[in-house]
């Protein structure tokens, strides 16, 4: 991945979905399809120190502004066969689910781990796993904050937070085929922008812990929100 064009002081309104997110589709004639509602509890499953538990509710169930009870959700628990899974591939266990993001056909939905650094790859209608990949560990760090899959389904953006990288998945869901393409990840904190700057800058972009790599609708662009204020915008193929 190359940077394309560096903000100093930019602001971007991102609408990220932290722990909620529905899946929903419109038929072409304008009427709604079933749709559900996927929510993630963030901690760790029961009685361990990994997983934690994904509910799934059918949208009908909020029809006419009711309010389901809890217990009326399909409930996974991720510290079962997705942290199996994880362990069986990276040798580590996920932790703390934070963001939930689907492909565009919503046949797959990926879990960014953020103080683990894994991203958990799920099929969405089995809420089964099929792959498991982890990001990379860095003089500051490792984590998984976001996980963005690129419109045409050709990759993935993973925003590792401490690690201070950008990283890049090549995917093909169709196949259910995942690489962690470690050649294309960008170091932000030492990467050059295009006229030479330092993408992390003292004045400028003091902290470039990427946050939400938020993808336009042509796949080719990439707004990178950080941490410490600033943006970056960056060629991610």
């Amino acid at each position: 991945m190359t940077t394309k064009l560096c903000g100093g002081h930019c602001l971007m309104r991102v609408a990220s979905l932290l722990l909620l997110v529905i899946a929903s589709a419109t038929s072409a004639a304008g009427g709604r399809k079933p749709y559900e509602v996927w929510i993630i509890d963030q901690s760790d499953t029961r009685g361990l120190d990994h997983g934690g538990t994904l509910h799934v509710f059918d949208g009908k169930m909020f029809k006419g502004g009711r309010v389901p009870a809890a217990d009326a959700a399909e409930t996974v628990d991720l510290g079962g066969a997705a942290s199996a899974l994880c362990r069986e591939k990276t040798g580590a266990n996920p932790v703390r689910p934070h963001m939930v993001l689907f492909n565009k056909e919503q046949t797959h939905a990926l879990v960014a781990f953020v103080a683990s650094g894994h991203v958990l790859v799920l099929d969405a209608g089995k809420r089964t796993p099929v792959d498991c990949l982890r990001s990379t560990q860095s003089p500051t760090g490792r984590q998984a904050h976001a996980a963005f899959p690129a419109p045409d389904g050709s990759y993935v953006l993973v925003a590792n937070q401490n690690g201070k990288r950008l990283e890049r998945i090549d995917t093909d869901f169709s196949a259910n085929r995942f690489v962690h393409n470690t050649a294309a990840t960008l170091d932000l904190a030492t990467c050059a922008t295009p006229s030479g700057a330092a993408c992390q800058d003292a004045a400028l972009r003091p902290d470039n812990a990427p946050i939400c790599p938020v993808l336009d609708a042509s796949g080719n662009l990439a707004f990178v929100t950080l941490r410490g204020g600033g943006m970056l915008v960056v060629d991610p193929r």
